[in-house]
Order: structure tokens, then C-alpha cells, then sequence
């Protein structure tokens, strides 16, 4: 490839490029490959020193990959990602609300007859309550009490 090429590789396609290779430790890797000393390496990575296109050839041709593998260095399509990702959740909310539309009115029928059966269910336990009374008026009186409160409960969220 022509030096010209490299020309255009700025500062934060250069750190993409090297992020993409996925190296242990970038600079001591990258050194060793380009037989050049870490030093001038970290500062290249750092942004010390200006990227210079004989550096780049050499980084670019060793490592066998073509500036921008790293990613775009155009913002707008760096952000293409995220506007497909938001679509994808509002795809996935929209769904959810589907989901929920469509079986609510049967969760609300079925929660409601759960709290039926629970009230029936208390009011049976105080009946229980009243058998193992026997005799004492108090005790029955007060038990009748409470399953009448629960019965018009029951008869009140009917009306």
C-alpha cells in the first residue's frame, strides 16, 4: 500500500485499529513485532508523538490489516449500532405490551378469583373456629361476627 494511504489514519482510528487486535499488552507486542523500542510505541498509543505514515506502514503491514478494521472513524455511522439496538428494545417493548394487552383481562379474572376463594376459605376457618367453641357465646358470637364481615366482603365487590 502507498504511504498516502496512511496519511489519513488519525490519532482514534490508530487506537481502534490497535484495540481490535486484541492484544495481552498492546505496546510491548506491537514493539517487539516492529522491532522498535516500547518507548516510542507507548507513545504512539498514548498520542505523544504524531502517528508518522512510515510507523503506521509498518504496524499496519506486520499485524496484516487495513486501517479501519477497528471500526468507522465517520461518527454517524459509529452510532448505527445504537439506533438498531434502541430499535430492537422498543421492537421488544412493543412486544411486551402485546403480551400484556392480550392476557391481562384474563390475569385480572383470575387474580379476583383467587381473592374469592381466599375469603370463602377465611370464612369456612372461622366456621371451623365457631365447631371447636362449643358453648362458649362469646366466642361464637365473635366468630359469627367475623364471617359476617367477610361475607358482606364478598357481597360488596359483587355489587
Amino acid at each position: 500500500m502507498s504511504k498516502s494511504i496512511y496519511k489519513s489514519v488519525d490519532f482514534e482510528q490508530f487506537k481502534r485499529d490497535v484495540s481490535y487486535l486484541n492484544l495481552e499488552n498492546p505496546v510491548t507486542a506491537i514493539a517487539n513485532e516492529l522491532v522498535i523500542s516500547k518507548g516510542n510505541v507507548s507513545s504512539y498509543i498514548n498520542g505523544k508523538i504524531p502517528l508518522a505514515p512510515s510507523f503506521l506502514e509498518k504496524f499496519y503491514n506486520k499485524f496484516n490489516i487495513s486501517p479501519g478494521v477497528g471500526g468507522p472513524a465517520d461518527e454517524s455511522k459509529s452510532t448505527d449500532w445504537q439506533a438498531k439496538y434502541i430499535q430492537l428494545l422498543e421492537q421488544e417493548n412493543a412486544n411486551k405490551q402485546r403480551v400484556l394487552e392480550s392476557f391481562g383481562p384474563s390475569l385480572a379474572k383470575l387474580i379476583e378469583g383467587h381473592q374469592d376463594t381466599h375469603r370463602w376459605l377465611r370464612a369456612h376457618v372461622q366456621h371451623e373456629a365457631i365447631v371447636r367453641a362449643k358453648g362458649d357465646p362469646k366466642a361464637v358470637q365473635n366468630e359469627l361476627e367475623q364471617i359476617s364481615r367477610i361475607l358482606l366482603d364478598l357481597a360488596a365487590d359483587k355489587i
